[in-house]
């Protein structure tokens, strides 16, 4: 209850939860309630959330986009935000884009498997965990909350990427499928402009 500032970092575990997922991760997060409706203490929530939140639309996607989640984690990472801006106004929503860095190599995401890149014309949304951490460090010296995008500002296609990235770890990827040139390309520049 002393804590003035916190960092949820908690996956919602979607594929081993299923239709359990939102439940429980609602759950999880309910046990904050006494701190966040205190009143008598000023604190600070960060909540690491995800792109996934926006689903498969099309095009630049900024923070005002619409939330349309189409999966289990997704749905239960939206109903999260909502969950905490409902309990307290004073949260900062970082939306991460998929996780690369230590023990995430994106070579392995397709390289030496026998799957082929699905939609490999659609751009990669992808940020480096060095980058996650930047982004809380710059949004904890902010006083106004706030949702930012936290994504690389590059954004090659899948297919490029991720064979080069396989072909970085000596490992070949079973092929690509064509499609999805005009997927989602998640917009930073929101936060990018901060620092």
């Amino acid at each position: 209850m002393d804590c003035q500032t916190l960092i949820i970092t908690l996956p919602p575990r979607g594929r081993a939860l299923g239709e359990n997922a939102l439940p429980h991760y609602l759950k999880c997060l309910s046990t904050l309630s006494p701190w966040l409706n205190d009143t008598n203490s000023a604190h600070r929530v960060i909540f690491c959330s995800s792109t996934g939140v926006y689903g498969d639309i099309e095009g630049v996607i900024s923070e005002s986009e619409v939330l349309n989640p189409n999966t289990t984690s997704a749905g239960a990472v939206a109903a999260a935000e909502h969950f905490l801006n409902d309990c307290y106004a004073g949260n900062d929503i970082l939306r991460l884009a998929g996780l690369a860095g230590p023990g995430r190599h994106p070579g392995r995401f397709y390289g030496g498997r026998d799957r082929k890149i699905p939609q490999a014309d659609a751009p990669v949304n992808l940020v480096h965990l060095d980058d996650v951490i930047a982004a809380i460090k710059i949004v904890l010296e902010q006083n106004d909350p706030d949702v930012y995008n936290v994504c690389s500002a590059a954004h090659p296609t899948k297919g490029t990427f991720y064979t080069a990235a396989s072909k970085s770890l000596g490992l070949e990827v079973a092929g690509i499928d064509p499609g999805g040139g005009d997927g989602k390309r998640i917009d930073s520049s929101k936060l990018r402009s901060l620092g």
